[in-house]
């Protein structure tokens, strides 16, 4: 039951003085329990002499916090009645105990939590010493730096959606079969970026693009040329994906390492001398993959070369027509060389 007052274990927000008067008395102290008058803001005590509230304005004088001094003597037998009520203000400090709360606790403002947070033993943990979280573990552990740990017996998943535009995304833990999958439930494609770009993108139908892939497509129709050494000049450059080859010199430059693929192709002129003619890649200089054959000087050749390679950064490629006959390079169609990284 909730009341004014002093409860039984000594806890309230009010104290009341009695004091039985004699003639003429004019101070009260002590009051008739004994209890020595106690208050320490007269705008919070109310001062009664037989049952009327008196006005500390000019009925009595209260200043020295032990004491009621009244401006005329009461008579004897009047009853002076002193109420204090004890000064508070709604708390707003600190907890120096744990604190217990059985029922809902709503917070209206913000909330902080100086150590760690804990919900239903597992449910939720907030790590403040890792700045980790966890969901179904008490000790969530991350292998590179702070993160959220979700872990349960089963399939573990984090779930992103976007309730505006359809759009569901998860992460899961699955199962030994499956490992970890990367899943857009929805018919929205997965897409991949670095430094706030896209660089690959996996549609609804789960084809797979990337359009900073390193890749170049060249060919050739500015006339004939001498072979003997590496083409160069190539007049057309139609894809230059990361600009990494040079159409002049005619060389590649792997701007990273990683597989490789390259084809070229160039036509051999007729009327040549009969003899060996090869068209060579070449990585740093050095041939590694050739089409090497005999010809007639009644005949146009020609002559393709195709290579999967391992590069290493900055490794070169380029295409080389050897012997010194005379190649056709009047037509794109018959000049060409391309390559791309695969990964």
């Amino acid at each position: 039951m909730a009341y004014i007052g002093k409860g039984l274990d000594g806890q309230g927000v009010r104290q009341r003085y009695l004091f039985t008067a004699t003639s003429g008395q004019t101070t009260f102290d002590t009051s008739d329990s004994g209890t020595g008058l106690s208050y320490s803001d007269t705008n919070y005590m109310d001062v009664y002499l037989n049952g009327v509230l008196l006005d500390p304005a000019s009925d009595y004088t209260a200043t020295s916090g032990t004491s009621v001094v009244l401006g005329s003597g009461a008579s004897t037998g009047d009853t002076l009645e002193c109420v204090v009520y004890d000064v508070f203000s709604v708390f707003s400090g600190n907890f120096n105990t744990n604190v217990s709360v059985n029922g809902n606790l709503d917070v209206t403002n913000n909330m902080t939590v100086t150590n760690d947070l804990t919900v239903n033993t597992d449910t939720l943990v907030v790590d403040s010493a890792n700045n980790n979280v966890g969901i179904g573990t008490s000790t969530p552990a991350i292998v590179f730096g702070s993160g959220l740990e979700v872990q349960r017996a089963g399939y573990s998943t984090l779930r992103l959606e976007n309730t505006s535009n359809s759009v569901v995304g998860e992460l899961s833990a699955y199962d030994g079969t499956y490992g970890t999958l990367l899943y857009s439930l929805t018919a929205h494609p997965l897409v991949f970026g670095t430094s706030g770009g896209e660089r690959m993108r996996i549609d609804s139908s789960g084809r797979i693009t990337s359009v900073t892939q390193p890749s170049f497509v060249a060919t050739k129709s500015n006339g004939n040329y001498t072979g003997g050494g590496d083409i160069t000049s190539w007049n057309n450059v139609s894809t230059n994906i990361g600009s990494h080859f040079n159409g002049t010199t005619g060389v590649f430059t792997a701007p990273v390492a990683g597989r490789y693929f390259f084809t070229g192709r160039a036509l051999l002129n007729t009327g040549q001398s009969n003899g060996y003619y090869y068209l060579d890649i070449e990585v740093n200089g050095s041939p590694v993959t050739r089409d090497y054959r005999y010809i007639g000087h009644t005949q146009y050749n020609q002559y393709v070369v195709t290579a999967l390679l391992t590069l290493a950064a900055n490794d070169t490629v380029n295409l080389a027509a050897q012997q010194s006959g005379s190649w056709y390079g009047v037509n794109s169609l018959y000049t060409q060389f391309m390559g791309r990284l695969l990964g």
